[in-house]
């Protein structure tokens, strides 16, 4: 019993003398990602995930239901695999960071889903991970560092020497990840993805959540997961416009109440961002997701009174009328007047 003890208390005291300076300079953000950062910018977002895939609508790109605000990092290594939704193994690039540069705009923290707000533009002491085959993207006159890596290692394996070579925490994660949960991960012997490990750099930031991307932890630790939960629900609904397989069953009782619980946490995402003290680039990054996200509000209040009135739906509509309401959609009075209209090619409601 004693040898244990001791063991327990020694980890203890290692973890009680990380002050906020150590974490923020021995721990390093890592992105890993299959898009190049032009500029020296890792863009938040969806990307174009939805360009090309198989039953979806063929509609502009300024209307993918894209409200993802958030840009992603593990802490001390390479993510893992998240259970059921995907690896990282196979991208090409990453970005090593302190977390002392990105702390600025963190608003959760979670060695396997620490989250930002708006993009990040890479600083001098961030490190671009690049295959030494795509050396000629990298620009001579840059304000980071690079660190290529030839075909016979692999991504992982590079961002671990450059942690290495920066001195940095190495932090040992689970083969996998589960996103309800705080999953262990290891420095030392010691779990490190608690509450307590990142308390420090709480004290100066008590808006940082330590949680996950969709769920409230018990206790709750923070609300951040609001986005990702702010996230999914546009997403979905979204997608049954673009997808008719998943239009089927949205009643308009159902869409009434699924646009009154988006605008309430969309309402509660706004309140929790103005509070924040961030820079006003990294609040107009989230001001043009939020404006993207109002517009199909729009769209979903026109359905719901082009229901009401006519008996039809925008959901479902032929792909060439989505470029005008892509067009018209950010005023109802507009987009309403239009698809007054168009009402012999809108299909019926359901």
């Amino acid at each position: 019993m004693k040898p244990f003890f001791f063991i327990l208390l020694f980890f203890s005291c290692l973890l009680d003398a990380y002050d906020q300076k150590i974490l923020g300079e021995k721990i390093f953000a890592v992105h890993a990602t299959s898009i190049y950062p032009r500029e020296g910018v890792l863009q938040a977002g969806l990307g174009d995930k939805l360009k090309g895939v198989p039953g979806y609508k063929k509609v502009p790109v300024d209307l993918y239901p894209d409200f993802r605000c958030t840009l992603h990092f593990a802490l001390g290594e390479m993510v893992r695999p998240v259970e059921g939704a995907g690896s990282w193994e196979g991208c090409a690039f990453a970005v090593v960071t302190p977390l002392s540069e990105i702390l600025p705009q963190t608003i959760n923290l979670n060695c396997y889903d620490t989250f930002i707000l708006g993009n990040y533009e890479l600083q001098e002491s961030a490190t671009l991970v690049v295959p030494l085959e795509e050396r000629s993207r990298v620009p001579e006159k840059r304000s980071y560092q690079v660190y290529f890596y030839d075909s016979g290692t692999s991504l992982r394996e590079a961002v671990d020497q450059v942690i290495e070579q920066k001195e940095g925490f190495h932090i040992r994660m689970l083969t996998t990840d589960r996103e309800d949960e705080l999953v262990e991960a290891y420095l030392e012997e010691a779990n490190v993805n608690t509450v307590e490990f990142f308390a420090p750099l709480r004290e100066e930031r008590p808006y940082l959540s330590v949680g996950c991307r969709f769920d409230p932890l018990e206790p709750v630790n923070g609300e951040a997961y609001r986005f990702g939960s702010l996230e999914t629900a546009f997403y979905l609904v979204a997608l049954s416009y673009l997808k008719e397989e998943e239009a089927e069953g949205l009643t308009l009782p159902l869409l009434k109440e699924i646009r009154e619980n988006l605008v309430y946490e969309r309402d509660l995402v706004r309140t929790m961002v103005s509070s924040y003290p961030f820079s006003t680039r990294v609040l107009d990054d989230f001001t043009r997701k939020d404006q993207h996200l109002q517009s199909w509000i729009n769209i979903i209040d026109v359905d719901i009174q082009l229901r009401q009135f006519f008996g039809k739906t925008v959901m479902t509509a032929p792909e060439e009328k989505w470029e005008a309401i892509c067009l018209y959609r950010w005023k109802t009075e507009e987009l309403f007047t239009f698809l007054q209209g168009e009402l012999e090619w809108l299909p019926d409601q359901m």
